[in-house]
């Protein structure tokens, strides 16, 4: 039987991805009554920096939300541009009335899906799980998460500094939530279980590279905000 493939929508990263939405009009708005006349009290130079922020991150939850999904007979092939997952059936499970497909069950990386193809996309999951026995079960590791911790902990440390009255720069505070999110996601992608391509890039240099661009978009996030 060959393989199978359609769009689906992520449904965890959907709410988020609306509210990067609603930011992107704002922004093409802006862009409009700026072009017109009618945007005063914002200089040329603030929206270009709140372009650079809104639309790099239109584009990545566009793409988090609205990933591929290729069933085949070895089981089932989850990509997101330039990353893919790949689930074996025993990880597949169908829920709600048919319409959403579960990846990951049994694992630390559970997530739901809603094919747009949902009719062929359900009949040949069902078949498919049902011909091909289950394989032996993955053993993810989650400890990969704790790469994500100096965040939050940069939080709490801000705040507590704020608390006592300390006070520094905003370009410093900016400078480091750049560098502590870009490290951070650079060692939880090159940790995670997920295959990473960006451009001709091996899975390092991808995960730099992409910790590199978040980073960048959070300290000019930063600095727009304090400025």
């Amino acid at each position: 039987m060959g393989s199978f493939e359609t769009r689906a929508i992520n449904l965890f990263a959907l709410a988020l991805w609306a509210w990067i939405l609603a930011g992107f009009v704002f922004c093409l708005y802006s862009w409009f009554l700026y072009l017109v006349g009618a945007l005063g009290g914002v200089t040329l130079y603030e929206l270009l920096a709140l372009t650079l922020i809104v639309a790099p991150l239109f584009i990545l939850f566009s793409v988090a939300t609205f990933p591929k999904i290729n069933i085949d007979r070895d089981g089932v092939l989850l990509r997101y541009g330039f990353t893919s997952m790949f689930f074996p059936f025993d990880e597949v499970r169908i829920e709600v009335r048919r319409s959403v497909l579960r990846l990951g069950a049994g694992t630390g990386l559970v997530n739901w899906y809603a094919p747009l193809r949902r009719k062929g996309c359900m009949e040949v999951a069902e078949k498919m799980i049902g011909v091909y026995p289950a394989k032996v079960p993955r053993g993810v590791s989650s400890t990969f998460y704790l790469y994500l911790l100096p965040v939050p902990i940069l939080f709490l440390v801000e705040q507590f500094l704020k608390r006592l009255g300390t006070v520094l720069n905003p370009i410093v505070w900016s400078l480091l939530w750049g560098i502590v999110t870009a490290s951070s996601l650079m060692m939880f992608t090159h940790k995670a279980p997920v295959k990473m391509e960006i451009w001709k890039l091996d899975k390092a240099g991808s995960s730099i590279l992409f910790g590199a661009l978040i980073g960048i978009v959070i300290f000019l996030f930063r600095a727009l905000a304090a400025g």
